[in-house]
Order: structure tokens, then sequence, then C-alpha cells
């Protein structure tokens, strides 16, 4: 059954199977991609956007931890993590082939560091957040992806943008960002908001805002072509979810449930929205997902399936 709450509708939790620390990516196709850790191996499944998601058989595609994944309107699949015996970052590009397979690309270190995400748009430019291994440091990259070699033109050093942790950045096809992350003040953890746009030339991020939001932990959050964002935070008592824009900012946290660790959120140009999560216990790695239907704020749109 849906639930409706204050800002978004939700869909019915579905059950997919293992995993643990999941990432989701969607299209405006409505091409789903979720990557996840399964014992030291990286695995993937790709499903299509339906009133129900069939997801393609898990299919390994790396060793590591902490994976991110991202998809354009091409098909085309950037994927960040950290190696499972040390804390250097590596990037993978691939393509959605016939629709429920990825073709990868190989494996490419390209920093040392913790908390890897990355963002990608329609125009194959990519920007990518990390944290430091060693200190509550924040770092980017401005990119350009090359579907073709399966690669990714990175500068050569990153550029420090603020300090703190658990990065998350959000990209879309106007080159406006949103980027979230944790502080940590006398034992306290307090989130962050910051928007902006993405300099190009000069590959680097300029930001016109830094605004505290609420406390918690391990915020995500998505941004689509038409200035909408959804996040989404832990906090001890639940998951908590924020809806804004662009022009907005966004609005004060609500409680999204009880149960869930280690969410994310992915949101295309419909809107529709899927929200993954970790099973709230530590016993069963189990990643879950929810469909969540908006359409701009203040109007509605249930989700059918065409």
């Amino acid at each position: 059954n849906n639930i409706t709450m204050a800002g978004i509708v939700l869909g019915p939790q579905v059950e997919c199977g293992e995993g643990k620390t999941p990432s989701v990516a969607i299209n405006e196709q409505g091409v789903i991609v979720v990557a996840f850790c399964n014992a030291g191996n990286l695995e993937c499944q790709v499903g299509q956007l339906n009133s129900e998601i069939h997801f393609s058989e898990r299919a390994t595609y790396a060793k590591g931890t902490y994976p991110w994944i991202a998809i354009n309107k091409h098909n085309v699949i950037v994927e960040v993590h950290k190696a499972l015996d040390d804390d250097t970052l590596w990037y993978t590009v691939g393509t959605v082939e016939m629709g429920h397979a990825v073709s990868w690309g190989e494996c490419v270190k390209y920093d040392d560091g913790t908390c890897p995400k990355v963002s990608l748009n329609d125009q194959n430019t990519l920007v990518a957040v990390h944290q430091s291994q060693a200190l509550d440091t924040l770092w980017h990259y401005v990119g350009k992806v090359n579907p073709h070699t399966k690669t990714v033109l990175l500068p050569p050093y990153p550029t420090h943008y603020r300090d703190g942790n658990k990065p998350m950045v959000a990209l879309n096809n106007n080159n406006q960002i949103v980027e979230v992350h944790c502080q940590s003040s006398t034992g306290v953890n307090f989130l962050r908001y910051m928007m902006g746009e993405v300099d190009i030339e000069g590959g680097s991020l300029k930001f016109i805002n830094d605004v505290r939001f609420d406390g918690g932990l391990n915020p995500v959050i998505s941004l689509n072509n038409s200035g909408n964002i959804i996040e989404i935070h832990q906090r001890p008592d639940g998951l908590f979810y924020s809806t804004g824009s662009l022009k907005t900012g966004l609005s004060a946290s609500k409680r999204l449930g009880d149960e869930g660790r280690t969410p994310c959120i992915a949101m295309n140009n419909v809107p529709v929205g899927i929200i993954v999560l970790q099973s709230g216990t530590f016993k069963e790695p189990i990643w879950k997902y929810r469909l969540v239907y908006f359409k701009g704020t203040e109007q509605w749109k249930e989700f059918t399936t065409e």
C-alpha cells in the first residue's frame, strides 16, 4: 500500500536480497542500477521502472567496499568505491547493454580517501567527492567521462572545498549542484547542505550558500533538472527526509520510518524516485527498495504504468 506523507508518497517496501551499503541510480528511461557489497564482492543489478521492478540477476564487477553509482540518459554508468584492504579509491565506467546487463571497463585508481560519491549528467560531466582517510576534510573532482574508452578525464589532484565527513553531491544537466555532509562538534553530528554550480572550465564547484539543517548521519541527496531536491539521513530514532528545490532550499526534516541503515535516493525528471536502504539489523544484511512519487512540491501524480 502507498503511504502518503508530507511532501512525498511512498510505495510499499520490497525486499531484494543480500547486500550491504547499497547505492541506486535512475535515468529518464526508467533504467535503475543498484550496486552493493556482498562478502567483499561488489555486485550490481539492473531493473526497469514499472509498477513492479524486476531486477536482473546479480553480477560481480569488482572487489571493494562502499560502492556509489550514477547513470545518465545515454545508459552510461560511473561507479566509485574504496578498496577492501587499503584506502585507495577506484572508479569504473560501464554501459547498460540490452536493458539488463552492464558492460564494464577496467577499475582505475584515482585517489586515496574514504566515503567516495559520484554524480553524472547527460553531458557526461562528472562530479566526485570524498573524505580524507585521516582527517575530516572534503575534496572534489570535476571530470569528463568518455563512454567509448570507458575512462574518465580527471585533473591530477582534487580540490579541498570544506571540512566535514560523509559527503554526497548531486549534479543536473544545468550544471547545478547540491552537496550535503556531516560535521561533528563536541560529540554531536549535524548536517549541512550547499547549493551552487559547476565551473566546467575552471574544474571547480562554486557554492552560493552553506546551511545547517538537522542532526544525523549518512546524508544522501538527489537533484533533478527541474531543481527538485530530496534528502534522506539517519538519526538515532530512525530515518528522516527533507524535500525542497534549488529556489527554496530544504524543508524541515520529517520522519521517513524507524527501520533502515545506509539509505540512498535517486530521482529522475518525471519525477519519480527510488529509495534503497539496508535492513535495520546487523545480522540481516538485506537491501530493500521503495518507490517515491512526487511532482514538484505542491502537485501530485500517482505512479501508473503506461
